[in-house]
């Protein structure tokens, strides 16, 4: 934000609180001071409720990296009294320091501001009109004197009270303290329930009870919503909402002017393709996806090793260090066993295979004998009647299924069916030569056509 606006508000709105966006300015300071420690540490500043702790939390970036230099810089651009929340009045009882509020109505005014003047207009109204009649009957529904968004933040608050003791001084006033063992020091502020105030400032910036404040009215066995700042109760939320907007008639029902229709201005189309997305900062991130969930802030865990910032495929005790008993790997180690056996058996029987028929005449024969099919096998170029034929390549492929299935089984099993479809008889091309040969003696001895 420039000086110049800082000054002008000041000048001619004295009386206002001029409040600034905390997400603005570190969208502009972070670009100048990135880092973890330094973001954390800013809006820890923000959000300090009391000016002993703004000052504590200030010492701690002043101690981080280059955190002098970035604590002069941000107190001088941006005045600490428009965006820290212990320097806020306590009449308005908010402790809001962004403008999501506004960011929240840009978004749902997105489609409709790149209408024309009248329609635009024409779609703002009906939104508002909308919005107050459900308001008002979302408030009218409420079984207690506070919203629900007010009693979840003071349950919120409630489960904090535990670890905090509550003394009474005999008057309005009541003191709430622990002992902080590591620091050997003890924390202590004051809670006035009659003023609805506690020395944190929590309460008192934002009318709804803290922690300490909730400690004293559990000690006194009262009611914490008894204690909500009027802002906060049905009978406001109700009476901000019992106004309407009225109705308006369709446009064929508006007067003509006699001046005729209003032209919008003259558009100058300006080079390449339009753009309507906004410009969004360095650290604001990118839009997220209707469909798909974004997968920042993720944290990856390796499955091998067990430690965070890496997966199973970029672990460096992938290869090196197995582990033992583990089911996945000693079933992996099984099956390469196996496979390899196979393999070795595979090759010396097609080895033999192929010496046997060297320099002998390629010819097919039917012989029925035993094999992975029912009826004849045939090993050869043609496909007699009433006979199954297999090629090498299907004998190969059938052998190999054969072998996924085993490899599901036990070691033992697994060992004992290969070894049984490795004896198995599966005809060669001697076994073929040889049946034919017989067959065509026999043909001959009883004088029948081959």
């Amino acid at each position: 934000m420039q000086k110049g606006l800082i000054h002008a508000v000041n000048n001619l709105l004295p009386l206002i609180e001029h409040r600034m966006c905390a997400r603005h300015i570190y969208a502009r300071w972070g670009k100048i001071y990135p880092g973890k420690d330094l973001h954390i540490q800013f809006w820890c500043i923000a959000r300090s409720t009391s000016e002993p702790e703004v000052k504590k939390q200030i010492q701690k970036m002043k101690d981080l990296k280059g955190g002098a230099k970035a604590v002069e810089e941000l107190l001088d651009r941006w005045p600490i009294s428009g965006w820290c929340n212990a320097f806020f009045s306590d009449l308005i009882k908010c402790d809001v320091i962004d403008n999501n509020m506004c960011e929240t109505f840009n978004g749902v005014i997105l489609e409709s501001r790149s209408k024309p003047i009248i329609t635009m207009l024409e779609d703002f109204r009906q939104y508002v009109m909308i919005r107050i009649a459900v308001k008002r009957q979302f408030a009218l529904k409420w079984k207690n004197s506070c919203g629900p968004n007010i009693l979840a933040r003071i349950e919120k608050e409630r489960k904090k009270t535990s670890k905090w003791q509550v003394e009474w001084n005999g008057g309005a006033s009541h003191e709430v303290f622990r002992d902080d063992l590591m620091q050997h020091a003890r924390e202590g502020y004051v809670v006035m329930l009659a003023c609805q105030s506690c020395s944190c400032g929590k309460w008192n910036k934002s009318g709804i009870p803290c922690e300490h404040a909730l400690a004293v009215i559990s000690f006194n066995g009262v009611d914490p919503v008894d204690f909500v700042a009027e802002w906060f109760k049905k009978e406001t939320y109700v009476r901000a909402y019992s106004f309407t907007v009225n109705p308006v008639k369709g446009r064929e029902f508006w007067p003509v002017s006699d001046e005729g229709p209003l032209q919008p201005p003259v558009v100058k189309k300006m080079p390449g393709r339009p753009v309507k997305k906004r410009r969004r900062e360095p650290l604001e991130g990118k839009h997220g996806s209707k469909t798909k969930i974004s997968r920042h802030g993720r944290v990856f865990k390796c499955t091998i090793c067990h430690e965070e910032g890496h997966n199973k495929l970029r672990c460096p005790k992938k290869d090196n260090n197995i582990p033992t008993g583990c089911p996945q790997v000693e079933t992996s180690l099984v099956l390469d066993e196996t496979n390899v056996g196979n393999r070795q058996r595979r090759q010396r029987r097609m080895s033999g295979a192929t010496q046997a028929s060297k320099g002998k005449k390629k010819m097919h024969a039917s012989v029925q004998g035993s094999g992975p099919h029912l009826g004849g096998v045939i090993v050869g170029r043609d496909n007699p009647q009433f006979a199954s034929f297999i090629t090498a390549g299907k004998l190969n492929a059938l052998k190999s299924r054969e072998n996924a299935a085993n490899q599901t089984k036990d070691g033992d099993q697994s060992e004992l069916t290969s070894i049984a479809f490795e004896d198995a008889a599966f005809p060669t091309q001697d076994s073929m030569t040889s049946a034919t040969t017989q067959g065509k003696k026999l043909d001959t001895k009883n004088k029948r056509p081959v």
